[in-house]
């Protein structure tokens, strides 16, 4: 005999494969105690024929469902299926017709059998000429057929709220740790700290050969980066070397803070001034000036300077 109860959720306690006609859930609580009763993992639909507490017994991929292995802790859910109805028709000599009538309206007359959806749930009528009775509070008039509910997700679990862990199955759902400014997942399913301090890098190019004295870069910072002392982890590029070496200006906001040297080589030398770090704060303007003289050979200078914020 098919049976229903209202739409309860839980979740497998241990994975099983694509064949296996048993399973084991966390809960069998409000579940009915016997089969047959319909359940959902995922996309599979399976019948339940028998119950022994919190193992069942399944039929696999039924009403053209696919069976499929299934992970420890997927959900599991109760629900109301087409050969479920189906069923109860058979099981009843085919003489109950449920008439489906879509959303309950308070004008609309209801006959026996007919079914509506109400709130997310659904209802079908116990009586002919039912009018005006909302099928939530009118046990008289309506009996409940499915019940609305939330299905049971545990995709997302968190498992140690002292070190601020998270599932790797989170999958980064929430990048930023509730009521915590400072800490945010990483690639791991781990809450922690950001690395401080963060890399920023100043990208400048020029194409072709600059005129003399050429301004060749100019950015205005937004928030305070600190260049390590001779601009360390800094690198440069040329498409054409300079046939002797040249030197380019680095200024903030008209000062010279360092200078950057390229061989007939091709090898770039940054340097800052006393050989020490610089900081450039929000606000600040950077700009690269060109030599003075100038190499006419030198050209397409690509120029990236490591800094930090």
């Amino acid at each position: 005999m098919e049976r229903f109860f209202n739409d309860y959720g839980t979740t497998l306690a241990g994975g099983i494969t694509n064949t296996q006609a048993t399973l084991v859930v966390a809960s069998g609580s409000n579940f009915p105690g016997s089969g047959n009763f319909r359940i959902r993992i995922e996309n599979e639909l399976l019948l339940v024929t028998a119950v022994s507490g919190t193992t069942w017994t399944v039929t696999r991929g039924v009403e053209s469902s696919q069976a499929v292995a299934h992970l420890d802790g997927m959900a599991v859910n109760h629900i109301v299926t087409a050969g479920g109805l189906a069923q109860i028709l058979a099981e009843n000599g085919g003489t109950t017709t449920i008439t489906w009538m879509g959303a309950w309206a308070v004008g609309t007359g209801y006959a026996l059998n007919d079914a509506v959806s109400y709130n997310g749930s659904s209802y079908i009528s116990l009586q002919n000429s039912n009018t005006g009775n909302e099928p939530d509070t009118s046990p008289t008039y309506w009996t409940l057929l499915a019940a609305a509910s939330t299905p049971t997700d545990s995709s997302i679990v968190v498992t140690d709220n002292t070190s601020n862990n998270v599932s790797t199955s989170a999958h980064g759902f929430a990048p930023k740790l509730p009521n915590e400014a400072t800490k945010y997942l990483d690639g791991t399913g781990v809450y922690s700290v950001p690395t401080s301090p963060q890399p920023y890098d100043l990208v400048a190019s020029y194409v072709g050969t600059p005129t003399i004295g050429a301004t060749v870069f100019i950015l205005t910072f937004t928030r305070t980066v600190t260049f390590a002392a001779n601009f360390s982890g800094s690198y440069g590029t040329v498409g054409t070397n300079p046939s002797s070496t040249v030197g380019y200006t680095v200024k903030k906001n008209g000062t010279t803070i360092g200078t950057i040297s390229i061989s007939p080589f091709g090898l770039f030398t940054f340097a800052t001034t006393g050989g020490t770090s610089q900081s450039v704060a929000a606000g600040d303007r950077l700009t690269i000036i060109a030599p003075n003289p100038n190499d006419a050979t030198l050209a397409d200078i690509g120029i990236t300077l490591a800094g930090t914020r």
